[in-house]
C-alpha cells in the first residue's frame, strides 16, 4: 500500500510539472532565472488542480540504456602525461657573448604560451639535460619588485622531485629571462636573450658562476677603514617583527642597452637581479626588500683610456663620477640640470643607486661606513648582470655594510660584517668569492647572506646524511660572519636616506 501511494504521488507530480511548463522540451525556451525562482508557487498551484496522469503522455522510459559499466578503463600500458617542451631549436644563430663562464649553450626559441597555459613544462635544455618544471606561483612583477618592474609576471617553481631546486622566470611582453638552480651543483642554468633586438632568438646556458667577473667593496678614502669596526655596546639586536623597504634606482648607459639587445631585455635582467636579492634576504631571515622605484637611461659614455700603458676601461672613474655631484658628470642624479633642485635620486626616492654599464668588469660598491647617504652608490657590468643577477645583490651588499669572506679579504661595517664560505659543507654565500682553500675545488654559491642562525643542508637525497650547517659564525666569535645582523642594523638607516 505504501509503495502504491508513492507511485501515485510521483506520477501526479510529474504530470503537473509537465502541465504547468515547469518541465520543458529541448525545443522550448529555457527557463529564465526569475521563472525558476517562481517554480515552487507554480508547483503548489499545479498540485491543487492536477487530477490524473495523462494517458497520452509518454512516461520516462524504463528501458533507457544505463551508463555502461563495461566502459574500457585506462590502460596500464598507456603513455603517461609528458609535459610539453618550453624550448625549440632556433632556426638562426644568436649572439655569441664572450663570457668565460659559459660551459655550454644552445640557441632556442621559447613557447611563451606555456608560461600562462600550464603548470608544468619540460625544460629541454640540452640533449642530456631535460627537466620538468612545476609551478608554485605566478606573481605580478610590480607587486613583487616595485613600481618600475614593468608589465608581466614572475614564474616561480621547482624541478619535479628535486628538493631545494629553484626555477625563476621573469616574463614580460614576449620576453623571458631566468635561472634554474639545482642543489649540490656548482653550475647553474640561465635563460637569456641572444638576438639582435629584432629576432626572437634566446639561449640556454650552463654557467660556471666562479668565472663570472667579481665585485669589489670600496671604503671611502675619507674614513678610517677600522673606525667603524668597534663592537657597539650593546650589539644591535636582530629585528624579528619589522620589515624595511629600500628604495632602489637603476641607471643604465646606451652601451649597456645596446649590448643586451634593447631596453626591455635590460629591464628584464634588472628585474631578475632584484628578485634574486629579495629571495636571498628572505632565505637569510633578513626582514627587508628592495623596491625597484625606477629604471632610467642616462646619457653617459663609459670612461676608456687610450693612454699607454693604462689602456682600457676604468670603472672606478665611472663610480666616482656617479657618486660625487657638481663635477659635470651625471649631475642630474643629484640635482636638476642648471639648478640645485631635486635630482633623479630624490624624485625616485632612491636610497641606493646602481649604474649598469658595458665596461668589461664585475662590479664596485662603496661599503656603508658612516651612515652618510652620499655613499649609497655602486656600478656593475651588463655582462655580469646578464649571467644570473647575483652581482646586483653582491654590490648592494657592500652598500649595506657587508664585505667579502675573510679568506677573500675586505671586511665591512662591523667586526662581523663578513661573507661566509664553508669547507665541510662545500658552499659559500653571495658575498664570498668561493669556498676557503681546502674545500676540494669549486663549490656551489647559495642564495643567502651569512647568518649563523640559518642552516643549509648541502645534501638532500635519500642516501644523504641529514647534516645541516650554519651559514655564518656568531658575532661574538673572533672569526664572526653575520651579514644578516649587519643588514638589520643598517637597513632601517638606509631606508630613510630618501
Amino acid at each position: 500500500m505504501v509503495k502504491s501511494i508513492h507511485f501515485r504521488i510521483g506520477c501526479s507530480l510529474l504530470s503537473m510539472l509537465i502541465g504547468t511548463g515547469v518541465l520543458v522540451s529541448s525545443t522550448s525556451n529555457p527557463i529564465q532565472a526569475s521563472e525558476a525562482y517562481r517554480a515552487p508557487v507554480a508547483l503548489e498551484s499545479a498540485y491543487a488542480t492536477q487530477t490524473s496522469f495523462s494517458a497520452t503522455q509518454t512516461p520516462f522510459s524504463v528501458t533507457q540504456t544505463p551508463f555502461s559499466i563495461t566502459q574500457t578503463p585506462l590502460s596500464a600500458t598507456q603513455t603517461p602525461y609528458v609535459a610539453e617542451p618550453l624550448f625549440a631549436a632556433a632556426t638562426s644563430p644568436g649572439r655569441d657573448y664572450p663570457w668565460p663562464s659559459i660551459v655550454r649553450k644552445r640557441f632556442i626559441t621559447i613557447n611563451h604560451a606555456l608560461l600562462t597555459s600550464t603548470n608544468r613544462f619540460t625544460l629541454n635544455m640540452f640533449s642530456d639535460t631535460s627537466l620538468t618544471a612545476v609551478l608554485e606561483q605566478r606573481q605580478d612583477r610590480r607587486e613583487a619588485l616595485g613600481p618600475a618592474a614593468g608589465d608581466g609576471f614572475i614564474w616561480r617553481g621547482h624541478i619535479e622531485n628535486v628538493e631545494q631546486s629553484q626555477v625563476t622566470l621573469v616574463v614580460g611582453d614576449d620576453t623571458v629571462v631566468g635561472n634554474i638552480y639545482l642543489p649540490d651543483v656548482s653550475n647553474h642554468y640561465h635563460i637569456g636573450y641572444a638576438g639582435d633586438g629584432t629576432s626572437d632568438v634566446y639561449a640556454v646556458y650552463e654557467i660556471d658562476h666562479h668565472q663570472i667577473p667579481r665585485g669589489q667593496g670600496l671604503i671611502p678614502e675619507e674614513l678610517n677603514p677600522f673606525s667603524s669596526n668597534e663592537v657597539p655596546d650593546p650589539p644591535p639586536a636582530l629585528c624579528t617583527g619589522c620589515s624595511t623597504a629600500i628604495g632602489y634606482l637603476v641607471l643604465y648607459t646606451p652601451a649597456a642597452k645596446a649590448w643586451i639587445g634593447g631596453q626591455k631585455h635590460l629591464e628584464n635582467a634588472v628585474a631578475l637581479g632584484v628578485d634574486y636579492a629579495n629571495i636571498a634576504y628572505t632565505n637569510s631571515n633578513i626582514n627587508q626588500q628592495l623596491s625597484l622605484n625606477n629604471i632610467r637611461e642616462i646619457d653617459y659614455v663609459e670612461f676608456y683610456s687610450t693612454v699607454p700603458p693604462n689602456v682600457g676601461y676604468f670603472p672606478r672613474i665611472d663610480l666616482d663620477r656617479l657618486t660625487f655631484p657638481n663635477d659635470g658628470w651625471m649631475d642630474i642624479v643629484h640635482h636638476e640640470e642648471g639648478s640645485y633642485e631635486r635630482g633623479w635620486r630624490q624624485i625616485d626616492r632612491a636610497d641606493l643607486v646602481s649604474l649598469v654599464e658595458h665596461a668589461k668588469f664585475g662590479g664596485l660598491g662603496w661599503i656603508f661606513a658612516d651612515e652618510d647617504p652620499a655613499w649609497g652608490f655602486n656600478n656593475f657590468d651588463i655582462d655580469a648582470l646578464s649571467q644570473g643577477g647575483g652581482i646586483l645583490a653582491h654590490e648592494l651588499g657592500h652598500n649595506m655594510g657587508c664585505g667579502h669572506a675573510r679568506h677573500n679579504g675586505t671586511g665591512g661595517y662591523r667586526t662581523w660584517s663578513w661573507g661566509y664560505g664553508d669547507i665541510t659543507g662545500r658552499f659559500h654565500d653571495i658575498m664570498a668569492y668561493d669556498c676557503p682553500t681546502g674545500a676540494g675545488g669549486p663549490c656551489p654559491q647559495i642564495q643567502q647572506f651569512s647568518n649563523p642562525d640559518v642552516l643549509y643542508c648541502p645534501c638532500t637525497g635519500p642516501d644523504c646524511p641529514q647534516v645541516c650547517l650554519p651559514t655564518g659564525i656568531p658575532y661574538q666569535e673572533p672569526d664572526s660572519a653575520d651579514c644578516a645582523r649587519t643588514f638589520t642594523e643598517t637597513g632601517p638607516i638606509i631606508s630613510n636616506w630618501r
